[in-house]
Parts: C-alpha cells; structure tokens; sequence
C-alpha cells in the first residue's frame, strides 16, 4: 500500500461513519497532518514491511519531518485535541496517540537517542488500537475516542 492508496481508504473508511474527512497535506506541505475529522488530526504513514529482526526499529522516510510531523501531533494531543499517528506496515493497521507517535518518533530523533522504542513489539503493546488487516471506520474512530478517554 502507497500513502496515496492508504488516504482514499482512509477518507472512505471515515466518510463511511460520518467522519467528515478532509485531506490537508495537498494544501499544505508543513507539519500539519494528513487528515482532519471531526474527532482530530490524522498522520497517516505506510511501510511495506517491519524490519526483518525484531530487535530494529521501524524507521520511516524523511525522519526529521516525521519528528516535526510528531511534535506537532504531541503539542495538539497535550492541548486536549484529537491527534494520531497512524501506522500502516503490510496488512497490519496501528493507530498511535499524539503523545504516543511523539515519545516513538520525535524524542529519539530530537535528542540523538535510541530506537529501540520503535520496535514492532513496543509500537503494537503501547498503541491506541492495532488489528491485523484493514479496520472499519467504527473500530478506528472507537480507539480514538476510547484513547481520549470517551
């Protein structure tokens, strides 16, 4: 799955549950995500695979936007606003928080730290929601509000 594909499934998984999906990265090429609905912001990114070894983390293109792109996500979550990261890696779908996707990507790439945080492991223990292929717009707008506390 490209990004492109993962957006059009993305808008009709939302559009589907009265979402009100709106795409933002083609009007804007900052940090502001993917994605706004009516419950926040969405990042929306796609890997094809997970590192071959269990013990590497995952790595995205063009780290340092991803660090902005997860900043900004944090600063929004710890502003009381809905912000996910959400993560597509072959078939399996897994929705960070803003706080989530920030301490995963943004922190090690800011302070020169370790990946080891970013292992398939931690990311699906620690994520607001994970399923093994595609979700329905319910199941992905029931983790966002259930990882908002609603």
């Amino acid at each position: 799955m490209t990004e492109a594909n993962l957006r059009k499934t993305f808008v009709r998984l939302m559009n589907d549950v009265g979402q009100h999906p709106q795409s933002i990265e083609v009007l804007y090429k900052g940090s502001v995500p993917d994605q706004n609905i009516v419950e926040g912001w969405v990042e929306l990114k796609v890997r094809k695979a997970w590192p071959k070894r269990s013990t590497t983390g995952v790595r995205l293109a063009d780290m340092p936007r991803v660090a902005r792109q997860c900043s900004w996500l944090y600063t929004r979550w710890q502003r009381g606003g809905g912000a996910w990261l959400l993560l597509v890696v072959g078939s399996e779908w897994v929705l960070l928080t803003g706080e989530q996707a920030y301490r995963a990507w943004a922190l090690p790439v800011l302070t020169g730290g370790s990946l080891k945080c970013l292992v398939r492991a931690n990311l699906v223990a620690r994520a607001a929601g994970h399923w093994y292929g595609r979700p329905s717009g319910v199941d992905l707008v029931r983790a966002m509000r259930k990882s908002r506390g609603q």
